[in-house]
This record gives C-alpha cells, sequence and structure tokens, in this order.
C-alpha cells in the first residue's frame, strides 16, 4: 500500500492523543477509552479520508506505531471533550490537526 501526505498525517493524528506516562497498572477503563478513540478516528479514516483503509488495518496501523491501547493507563480530564469534539466532525478528520484538545488526551505506560 502506498502512503501518501495525508496517510502519514493520519498515524501522526492518531499519535498526538497518546502521552508516555511512567510506571503504572493497567486501568480497563482508560485501555476501552483508548480503543473507542482509534475506533473513531479509523472509522473516519476508512469512511471519509482513505477508502482503500479498512478499520482493521487501520487499527492495526495505529498498534505497530506504538499506539497499543492495552499500555493504556488513564485518560486525561480532557478527553470527553476531545472525543465529543471530534464525533462532531463532518468529513475527513486528519485534513488538518486535531483540535488541541485532543492532544495527550490518553496516558500510555512507559516501556
Amino acid at each position: 500500500m502506498h502512503w501518501g501526505h495525508r496517510d502519514r498525517s493520519f498515524l501522526g493524528a492518531l499519535g498526538l492523543g497518546m502521552a508516555l506516562a511512567g510506571c503504572g497498572g493497567e486501568d480497563l477503563k482508560a485501555s476501552e477509552h483508548c480503543r473507542d478513540l482509534v475506533d473513531l478516528l479509523c472509522d473516519n479514516a476508512a469512511s471519509e479520508c482513505v477508502p482503500a483503509l479498512d478499520v482493521e488495518t487501520c487499527e492495526a496501523l495505529a498498534a505497530d506505531a506504538g499506539l497499543d491501547c492495552a499500555h493504556a493507563i488513564g485518560l486525561d480530564d480532557d478527553y470527553d471533550t476531545c472525543f465529543d469534539t471530534l464525533s462532531d466532525t463532518e468529513g475527513c478528520i486528519f485534513d488538518g490537526e486535531l483540535p488541541a484538545v485532543c492532544e495527550g488526551v490518553i496516558y500510555l505506560e512507559g516501556e
């Protein structure tokens, strides 16, 4: 598969929502919220941005890029605002940068 500028922007944008954190136990709720955010982004990417990209491939690419929701340990206070903002976005979420409110909304366990 050939990756163009929009595709690379998409993977970079997926990373925007994640932040590495120090040691800590896995938070099942954080993992579920992380998966919800990745699902929202991948559903949008597959339907609005890169029609040749299916949701399963998108989720696998996110995991390969280090966005493994199994390592999510917490949520920033802005998570709900970020999710709602992205949910209300029409068209391709990745046409620009993700809203600043989405930066670092998922804390991932440091490796």
